[in-house]
């Protein structure tokens, strides 16, 4: 299993692919031997963008798309059939007039968030190189700017007065000095500032905001869903989960086992919110 960002180049967007192309994720849930005979429907109002993949990029120029989105397709056993099977389990606790349940499930989001890290990495590769490169660009010219001046005056004129030649020497300085700001430094300067930008420049982040907004750096589970009850001679019971996980990734223990635990921790909340 290959989840997380990956690097080849700079890609212009992290294109969306379809479900099938995600990896499979498998999680250690244990088949329960106990059939609960109750209907359960699964009302899946999810959007559109979360039944697709985006794998994202480890590019530092592309940090702010530096996460990895999994739909819920990708997990075995199936997560439609976890919810039916915890919506069905938790009718146990409830009047036996209890006799249909809809889950409608409006978001289920898995995502790796690897954005604060690989901003580090853009930080050091491209923010601190530009200033490095402006200082020295900057030294590099006040020396060629010294050396220059060595030769702005010249010995007087014989045929001159020495108050004469000075007094030209040094308006001869100023129109130069004036000359070179205005027509070589400052239009070098724009020039060498625009390309140092243009190469270093972080790039627009093109994954949907709503799969990157309020997740952290890790692991990220988002699920939002409405489980109605009907009774067949009272009110129904209505839940509404509304379940925001988040867990950092360990340095011990496998990414797959982690990511298994995790979306685990996350049903069992669903369970327990019932």
């Amino acid at each position: 299993m290959t989840i997380g960002c990956r690097s080849a180049g700079i890609p212009p967007a992290v294109v969306a692919l379809p479900a099938t192309s995600a990896p499979d994720i498998p999680l250690r849930l244990a088949s329960s031997s106990k059939v609960v005979d109750f209907d359960v429907t699964i009302d899946d109002q999810r959007p559109d963008y979360e039944r697709q993949y985006y794998p994202g990029t480890c590019e530092p120029r592309r940090w702010h798309d530096a996460m990895s989105f999994v739909p819920m397709e990708s997990f075995s056993p199936s997560i439609e059939d976890q919810f039916r099977q915890r919506t069905a389990a938790a009718v146990e606790s409830m009047s036996p007039e209890t006799d249909h349940a809809t889950v409608t499930l409006t978001s289920f989001q898995f995502a790796f968030d690897q954005r604060e890290d690989v901003q580090g990495e853009y930080q050091a590769k491209y923010v601190n190189w530009a200033a490095v490169k402006e200082r020295e660009d900057d030294e590099r010219d006040a020396r060629r700017d010294a050396q220059g001046d060595d030769q702005l005056i010249d010995p007087p004129d014989r045929n001159e007065s020495l108050g004469d030649s000075v007094f030209g020497a040094i308006m001869g300085e100023i129109m130069g000095t004036i000359f070179t700001t205005l027509f070589i430094d400052m239009p070098r300067s724009k020039w060498r500032a625009h390309e140092t930008k243009k190469r270093t420049l972080a790039e627009a982040q093109t994954l949907p905001t709503e799969i990157t907004d309020g997740k952290q750096t890790g692991l990220n589970c988002q699920i939002h869903a409405t489980v109605r009850f009907a009774n067949r001679q009272c009110a129904d019971v209505q839940r509404i989960i509304r379940i925001n996980r988040h867990a950092p990734l360990m340095d011990d223990g496998s990414f797959k086992e982690q990511t298994a635990a995790f979306i685990e921790a996350a049903l069992d909340e669903y369970s327990t919110s019932l």
